[in-house]
């Protein structure tokens, strides 16, 4: 008899951890348990990019990594006073399981009561804009904004806001990423403009390595069980 798994979460982290499981342990039956599927998840509001908050480490793992020239910080960003370049990638219970793998995101700090989930709100403003080609990160401390675009859109953001459970569309911080961006590629004043909001932290980046711990931890949970 084949063994059952149930994954709680629907997001990136649940759905890639069902794709890796489900590609290595193509015999277990596999059940998602969700309260909001896609396109209602918070994955489906990330940005997308991939890269881990910018620390320096990871240089050698991305193409063609290097300081802007003073002409191209002009050029980008007049108002910058440095910036780095590179090429990366945009990404666009108890039921007679034998395991549960809990990807409930912030959901867990209601569903297993782990008080030390907290949120950090994010809002982004996707819009179309075919003719933006690169992605462009402003932090300054105060009104960090970044473009970045993908196969079916551009998403512009961002926030960032720890302990902030509001999943509702900010007027003010709409404003603020809007002319932010526009400050950046003028030309996005032209773009058809969607509205999404509620992206979570590095889930995007980090979603396919943690699929295949998933799988690992599966495998050896499902080898414990088959030797009671």
């Amino acid at each position: 008899m084949s063994s059952s798994i149930c994954i709680v979460g629907a997001g990136v982290m649940g759905l890639s951890s069902a794709v890796c499981l489900q590609n290595s342990l193509p015999d277990v039956s596999i059940t998602i348990v969700a309260d909001k599927f896609s396109p209602d998840t918070t994955s489906d509001g990330s940005g997308g990019f991939w890269e881990p908050h910018l620390n320096p480490f990871w240089k050698e793992s991305v193409l063609g990594y290097r300081p802007l020239t003073d002409k191209e910080i002009k050029t980008i960003n007049p108002y910058a006073k440095g910036g780095t370049t590179f090429t990366s990638l945009m990404i666009d219970l108890d039921a007679g399981y034998d395991i549960i793998i809990n990807c409930s995101g912030i959901g867990a700090a209601q569903l297993v009561e782990d008080k030390t989930v907290r949120p950090i709100r994010g809002q982004l403003i996707k819009v179309h804009a075919p003719w933006v080609k690169h992605f462009y990160i402003s932090f300054d401390g105060t009104d960090d904004v970044y473009i970045l675009p993908g196969v079916h859109g551009v998403s512009l953001g961002g926030t960032s806001q720890k302990e902030n459970w509001n999943t509702n569309v900010s007027i003010s911080d709409r404003d603020r990423i809007w002319s932010g961006c526009i400050k950046m590629v003028p030309s996005l004043e032209n773009a058809k403009v969607i509205h999404n909001y509620g992206h979570g932290g590095s889930g995007i980046t980090l979603h396919w390595g943690c699929a295949l711990d998933v799988v690992r931890l599966v495998k050896d949970a499902l080898s414990t069980v088959s030797k009671l």
